[in-house]
């Protein structure tokens, strides 16, 4: 229920109420979320360490564990973009006509190689958009950042504790080993009658 004077509840003697301070339990230890640079990820209902954010596209959060796989992902796919670009770029370049002017005569290319020409067009923008992800991406690596903490601006107004320099912050995203899960993995099971007889009994 909103108040009668169209404000904002309070916290005692007029302060904001405090912030909530989630914490995790990781091998017997209770800690702080940023004291693991972790965030619960509302999509995948987890705690996700080093969490970097959430993409749609491989539906899945991205942290610390598959962070290394999902820069490899972007170079992949921004690689074979550029392949895929080239290859097609050349195909025009194989189909104009010696006798005909530079520009028409790919222009003329284009409009008789469609599928050349589609893929042409569509890798390009491809790699407009993946490019600059990726740069994003190595850039953050060289700073030793998240993008959830970039957005955030948390390394903004205090040193960041966690960069080691452009060489070493490369070196350490690319030898430090993938850590195990420290989810506990368990078999639930249920009984049916004991289910039946809460429904008879409802």
């Amino acid at each position: 229920e909103a108040p009668e004077d169209g404000g904002s509840y309070l916290g005692s003697f007029g302060q904001d109420p405090p912030k909530l301070k989630l914490r995790v339990v990781v091998q017997g230890q209770l800690l702080e979320l940023h004291q693991r640079r972790a965030r619960m990820c509302r999509q995948t209902d987890s705690c996700i360490e080093n969490f970097d954010h959430y993409c749609p596209w491989v539906g899945n959060a991205i942290g610390r564990r598959n962070y290394r796989l999902f820069v490899l992902f972007l170079t992949c796919v921004n690689t074979l973009a550029l392949m895929v670009a080239a290859t097609s770029l050349i195909s025009l370049i194989a189909g104009m006509a010696a006798e005909e002017d530079g520009f028409q005569a790919f222009i003329n290319s284009a409009g008789s190689r469609y599928l050349a020409t589609g893929l042409f067009v569509f890798t390009v923008l491809l790699l407009l958009m993946i490019s600059v992800l990726l740069g994003f991406h190595y850039w953050l690596i060289a700073t030793s950042q998240t993008t959830n903490e970039r957005l955030k601006g948390t390394w903004r107004a205090s040193p960041n504790p966690y960069d080691r320099g452009c060489a070493s912050n490369c070196v350490r995203f690319l030898r430090e080993p993938t850590p195990r899960s420290h989810v506990c993995m368990y078999e639930a099971s249920f009984d049916d009658t004991l289910l039946e007889e809460g429904d008879e009994e409802g």
